[in-house]
């Protein structure tokens, strides 16, 4: 469901006369291996491109000065502008993200081998407001996080855990602890309970809207209560079950005053 530059307007200053009691919804859509600078390090009054504070370089460059030569640190990289509506840059191949990379990246908190510890591709882009309109309508009207950021240093399925359950298994109850996932493994069982079950068992309203084509990434279809779930069980109805459109099943939830009071958007991998 897409809404007008007018109507999120009107909805933010709706919005803004009440408190967080009034919240009725709360709809959670997480997408794929895109940092917050990529979307909207160009926005401004975030801290993006323009923060004062990102950690130096040896050279004395910030951290946007991505070195491309361990040994030669003045050959370095700078973020530049995906051409999106000249090119097929919202299709761009993901750069590698995995735990061992991620930290590696992160280099004891340097900040300085976005571009050597792995084939940097097209990690250092961007997009802008040319590009992304609609996004810079939300934000426009509504709030940006710009310091959210990912649970773990890693790849999808431990994040998506963490999105669901609240953990990638580290942290769960000692009955049902297991090493942290950190890899896109799925490695079971996953008996920790989920968000969704904690849900259920307050009675709040909850529902995936997802299609068979759902790119593995309903976290809850991991866990072992889930699996078992058979077509009439609330966790199967609510968490399981598969619609021609996600986006048509969830715009009819929302047309008949019907939409949970938790929703999870799982994306397919191609529209």
């Amino acid at each position: 469901m897409k809404f007008s530059a007018a109507s999120l307007a009107t909805m933010a200053v709706a919005a803004s006369a009440g408190d967080i009691t009034d919240i009725k919804n709360v709809v959670i859509y997480m997408q794929e291996n895109r940092a917050y600078d990529h979307y909207f390090g160009t926005m401004s009054g975030v801290r993006g491109f323009n923060d004062r504070s990102t950690v130096p370089m040896p050279t004395g460059l910030d951290a946007f000065h991505q070195p491309t030569n361990t040994s030669d640190l003045t050959q370095y990289m700078l973020p530049f502008k995906a051409e999106n509506n000249k090119t097929n840059a919202q299709c761009m191949p993901a750069p590698e993200m995995f735990y061992t990379t991620d930290i590696n990246m992160w280099n004891k908190g340097r900040m300085d081998r976005w571009n050597t510890e792995r084939d940097a591709g097209v990690g250092m882009s961007y997009f802008d407001r040319e590009g992304l309109p609609y996004y810079y309508e939300l934000y426009d009207a509504f709030a940006a996080g710009d310091q959210y950021f990912q649970s773990t240093f890693t790849s999808t399925c431990p994040n998506r855990e963490h999105l669901f359950s609240g953990t990638n298994g580290i942290a769960a109850p000692e009955e049902t602890r297991r090493a942290a996932l950190e890899d896109n493994t799925e490695d079971p069982p996953f008996d920790w309970v989920t968000v969704a079950e904690l849900l259920e068992e307050k009675d709040i309203s909850w529902k995936v809207y997802q299609e068979e084509d759902n790119f593995d990434d309903n976290g809850f279809a991991w866990h072992t209560n889930f699996k078992s779930a058979k077509k009439g069980d609330s966790l199967f109805d609510k968490g399981m079950a598969r619609y021609k459109s996600a986006i048509d099943e969830f715009s009819k939830d929302v047309e008949a005053d019907t939409l949970p009071q938790v929703s999870w958007v799982i994306a397919p991998a191609i529209k």
